[in-house]
């Protein structure tokens, strides 16, 4: 059987619709709200954990723990060991599905051994499906990693410019330390994320 959030430990009472808790270490707004993610393809009822410095973390109402295993514990405990010049540059919104990316098929076909999406960064950063314990020191290099391409297209995308683009050619390595380890983000890897 399919593990779901229990409903009576996210349940704020009657007539309330949210209410103030400590989840990672952090004090957090814990709120009710339906949200459309991915231009608006992800549509879903969400339990959102709103940190004191505004980051909001999504968790769908229904969310499958077999098929999720991150905890709103972890996710805000890991964002809040980030340091503060980091998170202020980064996006306000962190989601956790239990679905795959829809875009896994184009990127399979762009990058050899791909087999799937772990997180992907845009205006929010979404943690796609994953059914492994989250290793928190992966999920903390995946948070600089997706920061990394907000700040790059806030700065006008110098990952689509010739340099980067000749060095992704040139770069014969895997996948994650092709993106990972990437020209532009390596500045924020060493010195936000060790």
């Amino acid at each position: 059987m399919a593990r779901i959030i229990n409903p009576i430990t996210y349940s704020f009472g009657q007539n309330s619709h949210s209410s103030t808790k400590i989840y990672g270490g952090v004090k957090c707004t814990v709120s009710y709200s339906k949200e459309k993610f991915y231009n608006s393809l992800i549509e879903r009822d969400f339990i959102v954990y709103t940190t004191d410095k505004g980051t909001k973390f999504f968790f769908p109402k229904d969310l499958n723990f077999d098929l999720q295993t991150m905890s709103p514990q972890m996710a805000i405990s890991v964002w809040s060991d980030l340091p503060e010049p980091l998170i202020k540059l980064s996006q306000n919104k962190i989601v956790f599905l239990d679905i795959c990316n829809p875009d896994d098929n184009y990127w399979g076909k762009l990058y050899e051994n791909f087999t799937q999406s772990y997180a992907t960064g845009g205006q929010e950063i979404i943690f796609w499906r994953y059914s492994e314990t989250h290793q928190k020191n992966y999920v903390k290099h995946t948070y600089c990693h997706e920061i990394g391409h907000f700040i790059d297209d806030k700065a006008g995308g110098y990952s689509s410019g010739l340099e980067w683009l000749t060095a992704m050619k040139n770069d014969k390595k895997n996948i994650r330390i092709r993106v990972g380890y990437a020209l532009w983000q390596k500045f924020f890897f060493r010195r936000f994320c060790r």
